[in-house]
């Protein structure tokens, strides 16, 4: 249910004198209001009432604001300067079809200010308002002839638009809205609709909907929506509800698990809330009635009928009767997801979503896209299913909706959500349709079956053509060339025959053999899936080494915790190179585009290039006898090796890189010293330099290795191919993801980077920054000469009366002091962690027989030795214990020389830990 304001012709043009009362041209308007906070959803501190009209000439609107204390309003910049910084008054109008809404403001002394889509225009336009100051409120009266916007609207024609407020006489600035806005009043797809109508007779101004006596609003409900409602939360915001492209937000922050659920019949909503200062479960409805504890608890689901509630509680599964409120312990429910006429069953496994038919066992694979796919919903239908979208395990979150008939076509309804999604509806058609592989895997014989043949999926083509020829070609996207590899059976280092034996609509699988004394000795057994670039061999128990290969000019082995390890074949003397243990290689080729991959899970496995006149002819593994990947990932543009140049005085180095798609991009430099950075870049983003490291270079690589939130769905990145052939669980332990991304025991996990990145959470000032300076808030002189990644935990601990904490006695303090606490402490440990096993990595490398890398250890070890200890985690947790005690003594914990002395510690430590020595 949304608001549209229904803005009639008016008889007579209002006299424009910003007196609102006692005009006869308002005669007939609505006067709206119920403006909000932005963020919090809580109600204005001052009442705020609108009323628009139109007549053929103009847009007519007219806003009061109550104001207490009038001498207390902060206004004095002039024309065009920045007036969304005082008492002032927003107004936004946006006409279909054009792309562009139109921003006024206007100030409390009545200087005016005008842009498009948040960008100042160049100067003030042909518009005109008047202010007036009353007792006890300001007021102003705003024209705006047609051609200011560009269009004239007709009788029955629906806008969209918004009033914002800004209050700064209460001594905070609030941001109030009549629409509800997420972050900031510039969020078009949020604005409500005005329906222009003709001349309101008596009768119909009357029949208009009331909020309360006397305060009539331009209230009208929309029609009940066939897609039905979806329920979805996200981050620091609260719960909101979708119908058709409309939504609306009907409740606020409860912290990160909120998992709304929709009642059977649509009439009540099921949502979870730390309010009070422990996990409970709590009801509304669609209209955002006041919220009701049921019971402490957490993952709950209705029943069938809609009477029961089923939930969580200390490990157990509890059922509760609403009615009564009896309760008692069930067992788990042990199909979840099951579609509703019960024929089919949807899942997630892996990073991917699968069917299960109920009646014959067979299982399909629903949802091909790179990244991670999970949280499946089924329509009424049974026809489509919505989900969640993220590039990892951990989010970030996006919904997703597609067709059963049609998997290859997805549609993205809503950014940036919280895991836990409600929907009671049929096929969602709104939102971005997006395209992506995985539809078909296919078999084509030759004239005589098994003798040759060709397996296919969307991204590579495998060809048997007989005796020493299976090669492995990836299916570009564009025309140019791309490596082609082949697999060469251990012992006799040639490739005798292969056998289909498995042909189905999920995958093929074939075994590779060599003749004996008795026919055919299987050697291994192959599986190519329809939803990923990989061959999976899986060796029989004694097989020796098999050979891939393959030209290839250079070999990284990747390593997110330091520096890529790079292996260049017109370097290396020798005619065979051990390589490093890792979970995979990537392979660069000399003939094009494309990325060679070779997974290798098990410690046991074995890899060593062989060098060919200057290139790398292919790859040995010694797979003792388990199971190794080939992958070839086609397409344009996934690597590249730019032109750089050092700069030894600003120690930096000058690169022309750009970026053709969005995604995790790793950038390797390689000379006498190497070092590595992962860049999360946007699409078409260029890098011009890169800091901190100004020592000679002699080449560069850039490389894609995993995804963001805004990568094509239809890319997949070497992390995609490594999830999907090991699995998402087995993938994080191999990369050792927990310690490199996460250091809390809290849920669910933030990566590091974002602790790191304090601006992004610029976007929720009132949130997270408080208006004090440094020098009102002693603690932050110990962040302003450098950025920290405790910064954000300790402005949520001591940011003052905007984002601390006051130290009253309440369970709801204790547990979040608890919960900040703990992070920092678990962050402080695993680095700790990781310099332990990076001592341990360095002497792994002393063995190695690379000449250049034993030299890298020797100097690294050099510096070790030099630095001094950092300090020791229990002087960390002695302050906290200090200032835990200050709960109970009131007042905000920011100005408190316990919390000052705890910040100081800290930042210290974490200073110490990462400082470049180290």
């Amino acid at each position: 249910m949304g608001k549209v304001y229904s803005c009639g012709q008016l008889a007579k043009e209002p006299v424009l004198d910003g007196k609102v009362k006692g005009d006869e041209g308002w005669n007939g308007t609505v006067r709206a209001g119920n403006f909000l906070r932005t963020l919090s959803g809580g109600v204005s501190s001052r009442e705020t009432f609108f009323r628009i009209g139109y007549t053929k000439k103009a847009l007519y609107v007219a806003v009061e604001c109550n104001e207490p204390a009038p001498e207390k309003i902060v206004a004095e910049a002039k024309d065009m300067g920045s007036l969304w910084g005082e008492d002032s008054v927003e107004i936004f109008i946006l006409p279909p079809a054009k792309g562009t809404y139109h921003q006024l403001i206007v100030s409390a002394i009545g200087s005016r200010w005008n842009g498009t889509n948040g960008d100042a225009g160049e100067k003030l336009l042909n518009w005109e308002s008047k202010t007036h100051l009353g007792k006890d409120f300001w007021s102003v009266e705003v024209m705006v002839p047609w051609e200011v916007l560009g269009t004239v609207p007709k009788e029955g024609d629906r806008w969209r638009m918004n009033v914002c407020r800004n209050i700064l006489a209460s001594g905070v600035h609030e941001y109030t809205t009549w629409a509800d806005m997420n972050r900031s009043f510039n969020e078009p797809e949020n604005f409500e609709e005005i329906l222009f109508a003709g001349k309101l007779s008596a009768e119909e101004t009357a029949s208009l909907p009331q909020t309360a006596p006397g305060r009539k609003v331009g209230l009208q409900k929309t029609g009940e929506n066939p897609e039905g409602i979806l329920l979805f939360s996200k981050p620091l915001e609260g719960t909101y509800i979708l119908k058709g492209r409309k939504r609306r937000r009907i409740s606020y922050r409860h912290g990160p698990y909120i998992a709304p659920r929709l009642s059977p019949d649509g009439e009540s909503i099921l949502l979870h809330s730390r309010r009070g200062g422990k996990m409970g479960i709590w009801v509304t409805d669609e209209n955002g009635k006041p919220m009701q504890r049921i019971c402490d608890g957490e993952q709950a689901e209705w029943s069938a009928d809609g009477k029961k509630i089923t939930f969580k509680r200390r490990g157990a599964t509890v059922q509760r009767d609403l009615a009564s409120g009896q309760e008692k312990n069930i067992a788990a429910e042990t199909i979840p997801g099951r579609c509703p006429d019960g024929t089919r069953l949807a899942f997630q496994q892996g990073g991917h979503i699968y069917l299960k038919n109920l009646k014959n066992g067979i299982v399909s694979q629903l949802t091909t896209a790179g990244g991670v796919q999970s949280s499946p919903l089924w329509s009424r239908d049974g026809k489509s299913i919505i989900y969640l979208q993220g590039p990892d395990p951990h989010g970030p979150w996006d919904i997703y909706s597609v067709d059963i008939a049609n998997p290859l076509r997805v549609r993205r309804l809503e950014r940036n959500v919280l895991p836990g999604l409600g929907w009671n509806g049929l096929a969602m058609r709104g939102g971005s349709p997006r395209t992506v592989k995985g539809a078909n895997i296919s078999v084509a014989y030759g004239r005589e079956k098994n003798s040759t043949f060709t397996i296919e999926n969307d991204w590579l083509s495998l060809a048997y053509k007989g005796k020493n020829n299976l090669a492995i070609a990836p299916k570009p996207d564009t025309g140019a060339p791309q490596e082609t590899v082949t697999i060469l059976l251990p012992q006799s280092n040639e490739l005798i025959a292969v056998f289909p034996l498995k042909v189905g609509k999920e995958e093929v699988v074939f075994k590779l053999a060599q003749p004996d004394d008795k026919g055919w000795k299987t050697a291994a057994v192959c599986r190519i899936p329809r939803s990923s670039p990989y061959v999976e061999i899986k060796p029989v128990a004694g097989a020796g080494e098999f050979f891939v290969k393959g030209n290839l000019r250079t070999i990284v082995i990747p390593d997110r915790f330091a520096n890529d390890l790079r292996i260049s074949a017109a370097k290396n003397a020798a005619s065979e190179v051990l390589l490093p243990s890792a979970p995979f290689v990537l392979g660069f080729s000399a003939a094009g585009e494309g990325i060679f991959m070779l997974i290798t899970p098990s410690l046991k496995q074995n890899l060593t290039a062989v060098v060919e006149k200057g290139l790398f002819s292919g790859v040995k593994i010694a797979s003792a006898g388990e199971p190794f990947f080939v992958a070839v990932l086609p397409g344009s543009g996934l690597w590249n090796e730019p032109m750089v140049k050092a700069d030894p005085e600003a120690k930096a180095i000058k690169i022309e890189a750009s970026f053709p798609f969005a995604g995790q991009w790793r950038i390797s430099l390689f000379g006498d010293k190497n070092y590595s950075m992962m860049v999360d870049a946007s699409r078409y983003a260029k890098l011009s330099s890169v800091t901190g490291f100004g020592g000679p270079v002699k080449n560069a690589l850039i490389y894609l290795y995993g995804r963001n939130r805004n990568t094509p769905l239809d890319i997949i990145t070497p992390y995609d191919v490594f999830c999907d052939a090991v699995g998402i669980e087995r993938a994080a332990e191999l990369l050792n993801l927990e310690a490199l991304s996460s250091y809390r025991t809290a849920q669910p996990p933030v990566p590091l980077h974002e602790l790191q990145s304090p601006g992004a959470y610029s976007s929720y000032p009132n949130r997270y920054t408080s208006p004090q300076s440094p020098e009102n808030i002693p603690w932050r002189k110990f962040v302003q000469p450098r950025g920290h990644a405790f910064s954000i935990l300790l402005e949520l601990l001591g940011g003052g009366s905007q984002g601390g904490l006051n130290m009253a006695d309440q369970p709801g303090i204790r547990e979040v002091m608890d919960h900040l606490c703990s992070d920092i402490t678990n962050l402080l440990k695993g680095l700790d962690w990781r310099m332990a096993e990076y001592e341990e990595f360095l002497s792994t490398l002393e063995q190695s027989i690379l000449d250049d890398v034993q030299r890298e250890v020797e100097e690294l070890r050099g510096k070790l030795a030099n630095l001094p200890p950092p300090t020791e985690i229990a002087e960390v947790d002695k302050c906290i214990t200090e200032i835990k005690g200050l709960i109970g003594s009131g007042g905000w914990i920011d100005k408190k020389k316990e919390f000052i002395e705890f910040a100081e510690v800290s930042l210290n430590a974490l200073s110490q830990r990462q400082s470049p020595s180290r």
